[in-house]
């Protein structure tokens, strides 16, 4: 699996590549339990303080799941699932139709406008960093489910903020 970050002006734009020769996900509609199933969850605390960080998960159906926390797991079950930010989503599976790949899996991306996560927020500064993670879901056949994470949080717990790893913005070249 690998992910891929750029941003610009208006957005922070994530796309990733997953290998995966069995892919599984038969949940559908806004904020579904992705992480049940296959599905690329990115973990986003933009000031790094481990306070308000965000949560997506994308399946490869293009489902999403979104939700916003105050700090670790607070509110419980799910955070504020309230939080819908306006997002494009594109998945592709490998082996779909028209398509000439060999290699099994899926792709996908997601443009995140700035202003989606709060009030005053725009784009960063060259040198900026974020704290953010990247996840993948991955079921087998039989139903075991495996996952894998860019910066390891060394617990049994995705929504670990003091691991995430850092994204730091570049100058424009």
């Amino acid at each position: 699996a690998g992910a891929r970050v750029l941003w610009d002006d208006e957005a922070l734009y994530v796309s990733w590549n997953i290998a995966d020769d069995f892919i599984s996900n038969e949940l559908e509609g806004r904020d579904a339990h992705l992480w049940e199933h296959d599905a690329f969850e990115i973990m986003i605390d933009p000031d790094g303080d481990q306070r308000n960080y965000f949560e997506m998960q994308l399946s490869p159906t293009g489902e999403l799941f979104d939700t916003r926390y105050d700090t670790r797991r607070q509110p419980q079950p799910f955070g504020h699932v309230d939080w819908s930010p306006e997002v494009e989503v594109a998945v592709r599976v490998a082996g779909a139709a028209n398509d000439d790949e060999a290699d099994e899996g899926w792709t996908g991306g997601i443009r995140i406008p700035w202003a989606q996560f709060g009030e005053g927020v725009t784009a960063p500064e060259a040198t900026d960093t974020w704290r953010v993670n990247f996840y993948v879901m991955d079921q087998r056949q039989g139903g075991a489910m495996r996952s894998a994470g860019w910066a390891p949080t060394m617990v049994g717990d995705f929504h670990v903020p003091a691991r995430f790893g850092r994204v730091i913005f570049d100058a424009p070249r």
